[in-house]
């Protein structure tokens, strides 16, 4: 799940404008035993009619658009996701950017080291914001 949220921030620094922030935080999953980690961008958004493609193997938003780009981060943190028992969503907040989840399967053995901000199912806590 690192690797995952270490993809959805360096896409987060790649499109948000200098100035902006990325932040990440974790919090209820929309059912009973879910949790969702959230990281949310103030960059351009993504059109409705490319949410889905951007998680297929090479899918961009804007291909070719953004240098280094390959188009495979955020197919890995959709395969990341269900290979947890989850998946991987993003949509454009009214304000702005994109806010991504990583829905999973909420066990309350897993170590405090592997996600030091979850306490419990029910408690939201901000993990980091990141200023570019």
């Amino acid at each position: 799940m690192r690797r995952a949220l270490d993809n959805l921030i360096d896409n987060g620094l790649r499109y948000a404008p200098a100035g902006s922030s990325i932040e990440v935080w974790a919090e209820p999953g929309p059912l009973a035993g879910k949790v969702s980690l959230c990281v949310r961008d103030h960059g351009p958004g993504i059109a409705d009619s490319m949410r889905e493609r951007i998680f297929e193997k090479y899918g961009q938003a804007e291909p070719g658009s953004r240098g280094g780009n390959q188009g495979l981060g955020l197919t890995f943190v959709r395969l990341a996701g269900e290979a947890h028992g989850g998946a991987a969503t993003v949509e454009s907040p009214a304000t702005g950017g994109c806010l991504f989840r990583i829905q999973l399967i909420f066990n309350p053995h897993i170590s405090s080291k592997s996600l030091p901000t979850i306490t419990g199912p029910r408690k939201c806590m901000r993990a980091a914001s990141i200023h570019i």
